[in-house]
């Protein structure tokens, strides 16, 4: 039975009703465990939490019945392995004579062809040789200097993608370490959407608390250390893009210059976000904003600011899901020179997340697939305060050696993560260089499968070494 048949599931597991034996049950739950992606979820099923890895494989709610009946399951099996078992006597290896091998090694076995199950072309050289095309960006650092930045930024990609790539005939090739220093707070962000959650706020009523009419209020202060204060008024249920309209025509009518808005869009379940880039007189402003509607940006799980000025200052989020980042992801995209013909790669100084892509996505279409500088581009995080817990992009420590190579993969292949163990698209974080780590490009006979963009409908039989040169943006490739 299959785990995402939901209907079947929920006639299986109805608890005492349910009519098939033990037995069934005890083979669905080990093939469910064995395809959970490693290595967090399969180990939050070893713990037992039933409920919660459930919940991930059939997206519906389950009993007590069931989770009781798993854990009596697991206590049971644990009890079985405590169990003696029986000295079994391995015969030792015969070895075929061999003269001495000229390294100080005794006792090699030799092994027969026989033995070999599958050949894998290691370099594929039926593929053309081509070089990726990365420009670095590195932003301002109280914990590490711009050389030891640009030292690290060098290693990595001479080091650790050029390793993982050769066996896709790819080679790196920097384009330029770029520092950027100066970063202006005069982005006026509207949002739709936020995570975790993907919440999704109401729209405005058009009245405040004591029913008189609503309005956004904004603080600007020039370059001058001069103030104003500019009220928009509000009206009921109009949508986060006529919002930042309204903003945008009030301001240009007082003689600051607005870039924007430009749209962002997580998904057609949830409002567009809008970024405004505020100057005057050719200088950033700051900016303070505020707004007294009785209803807007209520959401379920509490509500939140729909108007957000993002600023380097409070961190890198751990957004993860929207296409073209979130305000403060889109707002570091728009530091670097980007071009459609190379890989932005930018160095934040801290961040939850090791690191996160920024594709073509081709299949999404419409208003959800970004436009640059909001694609072609990943980030690193210098220093990790989620799971690496330290610093990530350094020259010396080779902690998650492989998150910059496989940021650099979302890219070239405009895929999501793969299931396949050791294969460098999979989600699962590699530490270190393990022999178990992901990072091996995949190709011929070793298919693999993902979900794609925006769609997240699954693929199957990928051949990873030649996808990471045909779906994504070819321009970044140039020939060797």
């Amino acid at each position: 039975m299959a785990w995402f048949d939901e209907k079947a599931n929920e006639d299986f597991f109805a608890g005492p009703a349910a009519v098939k034996p033990d037995t069934d049950k005890d083979d669905w739950v080990d093939a469910a465990v064995a395809q959970i992606k490693p290595p967090m979820m399969k180990k939050a099923a070893m713990q037992m939490d039933c409920r919660a890895y459930f919940v991930e494989f059939t997206g519906q709610k389950t009993t007590d019945d069931f989770c009781q009946w798993v854990k009596k399951r697991e206590q049971a099996k644990a009890q079985v392995a405590l169990q003696p078992k029986p000295v079994v006597v391995a015969k030792p290896t015969v070895l075929k004579e061999t003269p001495p091998p000229a390294i100080a090694l005794k006792d090699l076995p030799v092994f027969s062809a026989s033995a070999v199950k599958a050949e894998i072309a290691v370099g594929h050289e039926g593929l053309a040789k081509k070089r990726i095309k990365l420009r670095y960006h590195l932003l301002p650092n109280d914990n590490a200097t711009k050389a030891e930045l640009e030292k690290a930024a060098t290693k990595r990609t001479l080091k650790w993608v050029r390793r993982v790539f050769a066996s896709a005939n790819l080679s790196p090739k920097i384009l330029g370490i770029d520092e950027i220093t100066n970063i202006a707070d005069n982005t006026l962000s509207v949002v739709g959407v936020k995570v975790p959650g993907y919440a999704k706020p109401k729209l405005p009523s058009g009245k405040n608390k004591t029913a008189g009419d609503s309005k956004i209020t904004l603080v600007l202060t020039d370059s001058g250390s001069v103030a104003e204060t500019i009220e928009i008024p509000l009206t009921a249920d109009e949508s986060t893009e006529d919002i930042a309209k309204d903003i945008a025509r009030v301001l240009g009518a007082k003689g600051y210059v607005v870039v924007g808005p430009t749209t962002h869009l997580s998904d057609a379940a949830h409002l567009t976000s809008h970024d405004l880039v505020i100057t005057k007189g050719g200088q950033p402003v700051q900016i303070k904003a505020s707004h007294d509607d009785a209803q807007l940006g209520d959401a379920p799980g509490g509500a939140f600011d729909v108007l957000e000025v993002p600023t380097l200052g409070k961190g890198m989020d751990n957004e993860d899901g929207l296409y073209g980042g979130s305000p403060i992801q889109r707002k570091i995209l728009r530091l670097g020179a980007s071009g459609d013909d190379q890989i932005d790669i930018y160095v934040l100084p801290k961040g939850g997340l090791n690191g996160r892509a920024y594709p073509v996505y081709d299949e999404v279409k419409g208003a959800k697939s970004p436009a640059a500088p909001y694609r072609n581009a990943a980030y690193l995080t210098h220093w990790s305060t989620g799971d690496a817990k330290g610093v990530v992009f350094d020259d010396q420590l080779e902690v998650s050696p492989f998150t910059l190579p496989h940021e650099i993969g979302h890219v070239l292949g405009d895929t999501g993560h793969t299931g396949a163990d050791g294969e460098l698209m999979n989600g699962g974080w590699s530490k270190d260089n393990g022999l178990l780590a992901n990072k091996r490009v995949y190709g011929k006979p070793l298919l693999v499968g993902s979900l794609d963009f925006g769609t997240e409908q699954p693929r199957a039989d990928q051949d990873m070494s030649a996808e990471l040169r045909s779906r994504g943006n070819k321009k970044v490739l140039d020939p060797w």
